[in-house]
């Protein structure tokens, strides 16, 4: 496992953890923790990112973003955007930049939808329990699922602005067939 460190665009520092494939050119699999986009970070899915290394042979990085409250919509999209760039741009990583692969969790899930909107070359997404319509929660409860009041207060934590609730980043579900690509 490697530490990447690459810049946001507003210069801060980000982090993401690197599991190298044996072989060089293999794809590359994404993936971006849950949370609620408050909590967690990449370390959280360092045993999964190792297990998905070893199984498939492929490369594989665990994204860190900044989270909410103290970083707003759209402060996580965009540190996942600024730390694929930074990969995609560093000669010392050895994946396949045309076979990339994105695997979110929860609120992760809606950054792995952004991310693949955002860089149109993503080959395929997995959404894994994703949380795709954030600003009106509809779910109902379940025994294994999170509380409604508790995704409510992230969804307040994330999108400070009335605006914000309303974009589709926030709300892949309510995308455009054109927005969808």
């Amino acid at each position: 496992m490697r530490k990447l460190h690459y810049p946001a665009r507003d210069g801060y520092k980000l982090k993401a953890l690197y599991f190298a494939a044996e072989c060089e050119g293999m794809p590359l699999i994404v993936d971006i923790h849950g949370g609620g986009f408050a909590t967690g970070d990449a370390e959280g899915d360092e045993k999964l990112c190792e297990r998905l290394q070893e199984e498939t042979g492929f490369c594989t990085v665990s994204l860190d973003y900044r989270l909410a409250p103290k970083w707003k919509f759209p402060t996580a999209i965009n540190d996942c955007c600024d730390l694929l760039q930074g990969m995609l741009a560093d000669d010392s990583l050895t994946f396949d930049r045309e076979k990339i692969f994105v695997i979110g969790h929860s609120a992760g899930a809606n950054l792995a939808v952004a991310l693949a909107r955002k860089y149109g070359k993503i080959r395929l997404a997995v959404l894994n329990y994703p949380w795709l319509e954030v600003a009106v929660n509809k779910r109902k409860f379940l025994p294994a699922s999170i509380p409604g009041h508790v995704l409510d207060l992230f969804c307040r934590k994330y999108c400070s602005e009335p605006a914000q609730k309303e974009s589709t980043f926030v709300n892949p579900l309510r995308m455009s067939r054109e927005e969808a690509g």
